[in-house]
């Protein structure tokens, strides 16, 4: 009996044991690595590993499939290689060496394919457009470096759309990850909802559609997962897909990721996990946060909890740096000092016993958020304000990423339609929107064709299609 077909064909090989393959049902290219071990490490962290281990690899592509993370997609077995493409490198997949050691013939390999980024990374963003160590470049000088001091100068570092773009990802993702909660996005026609609009829908957009947003309710056994690596090599990039200004932000790079072991809905069960150490008991990770809402910075840094909170000041220090064009200080105690460098006007810091670092070997520079983010006029003062408030985040469970992600979206949807950038900005909304126009164009054609085209409406179309969940 002949084996079945495989749903894929190499398309690259990218060196050691990383592969680019296509899907044969859309052409999709997606990113493909061998596995000889029932786990794989380089899908998740430990709890992500006895998932693949013991129950395959899909409990794990459910628990990561979402628009916003790098997302599991298949688990393939093949016998010795997969089907090549014409012009590809004339390698079989499974005949590449893998540890070193050759695969012998009839070989049966385990296959985990994945989204590809193509855009790369944030940190590639960030890297390409740096701002020089010392001072401002001179103006003799060229280069990316300059570029990013001129924009700093003139009040801001990245374009406010592409901040806001990255902001909605991530805290999309954390939704996900921390809630089991997905967002939901609606187009409709004005005429088919009764006046007045709803209160969610603003914008210059609404003469012509409405754009509706709505979560999904949250799974009611999700147990929260902490990722423990949110920074900007670990947030990846895609080109467009569509008419969308930017194509998606993808949070990956899940070593480190733990699923926890306490039900996600109810608010006084604390979801925590250690920094850098695994294996440690659910009792101990609770006694651990209780002493740390007693002791606070007192309490050494190997043994404070790690929180969904940390989660969300960790997207606030990504935000800082694409504003500023720099890496935010160390959030807590400084390592080398002891001080606390980040604080601001609205909330300072308690347990900071000073407000200027006053040690010469600490290379740390002490920062008030309001007062750095007030020259900053490129940027709309809800960007600011949600920034300002991920920063502010702390070990706990205080605010949670929905919170965060209603709270950003209020404030992406006034710049959407208070700003000129704003409103030649196009998302997801749009791209419904306009794809569903395509296909009016299409259907009106293929009428038009057959002769039965007179007499019906123009631009009539079916919304029931219009809803996108991611």
């Amino acid at each position: 009996m002949p084996l079945p077909k495989s749903p894929y064909t190499l398309h690259k090989h990218l060196g050691n044991d990383f592969y680019l393959v296509q899907r044969l049902t859309d052409g999709e290219i997606l990113f493909a690595r061998p596995s000889r071990h029932p786990n794989n490490p380089h899908i998740g962290g430990p709890s992500l590993e006895l998932l693949l281990q013991f129950a395959g690899a899909q409990p794990a592509a459910n628990l990561l499939n979402h628009e916003n993370l790098i997302s599991l997609h298949d688990e393939m077995t093949a016998v010795s290689s997969i089907p090549r493409t014409p012009g590809s490198d004339g390698r079989d997949a499974a005949a590449a060496q893998e540890g070193g050691e050759e695969d012998r013939p009839g070989m049966v390999k385990r296959w985990l394919i994945m989204d590809f980024a193509e855009a790369g990374t944030l940190q590639d963003v960030l890297d390409d457009y740096a701002l020089p160590d010392s001072t401002l470049a001179s103006s003799s000088s060229s280069g990316p470096s300059v570029f990013a001091a001129g924009a700093v100068q003139h009040g801001g570092f990245l374009p406010e759309s592409f901040i806001w773009h990255v902001a909605l990802g991530l805290l999309r993702a954390l939704q996900w990850l921390h809630e089991g909660i997905r967002d939901t996005y609606e187009v409709v026609s004005p005429s088919d909802l009764p006046p007045p609009p709803p209160a969610t829908t603003r914008g210059h957009r609404a003469a012509q559609y409405l754009r509706i947003r709505g979560k999904t309710p949250p799974e009611q056994d999700w147990m929260p997962v902490l990722h423990r690596g949110i920074r900007a090599s670990n947030v990846f990039l895609q080109h467009p897909r569509g008419t969308e200004t930017y194509g998606a932000v993808k949070l990956g790079g899940l070593e480190r990721a733990v699923v926890s072991g306490s039900a996600g809905l109810m608010r006084g069960t604390p979801v925590v996990a250690m920094e850098g150490e695994d294996g440690v008991g659910l009792e101990l990770l609770r006694d651990r946060k209780v002493k740390w809402g007693k002791e606070g910075l007192g309490m050494l840094r190997e043994k404070r909890p790690y929180t969904r909170g940390n989660e969300l000041l960790s997207v606030g220090a990504i935000l800082y740096h694409m504003m500023l064009g720099r890496e935010l200080p160390q959030p807590e105690d400084c390592d080398t000092c002891g001080c606390i460098h980040v604080t601001s006007n609205t909330k300072p810091n308690p347990q900071a016993t000073t407000t200027r670092c006053r040690h010469a070997s600490c290379a740390g520079k002490d920062i008030n958020i309001d007062v750095v983010f007030a020259p900053l006029l490129a940027y709309t003062p809800g960007l600011k304000r949600l920034a300002t408030m991920l920063l502010q985040a702390e070990r706990g469970d205080g605010w949670w990423a929905s919170e965060a992600l209603n709270t950003a979206w209020d404030g992406f949807e006034r710049w959407a339609e208070d700003t000129e950038d704003g409103r030649a900005y196009r998302d997801v909304f749009d791209d419904i929107w306009f794809r569903r126009q395509n296909q009016v164009r299409l259907g009106k054609r293929a009428r038009e064709e057959e002769g039965e085209a007179e007499g019906e409406g123009e631009g009539e179309v079916d919304m029931q299609e219009g809803v996108l969940v991611v």
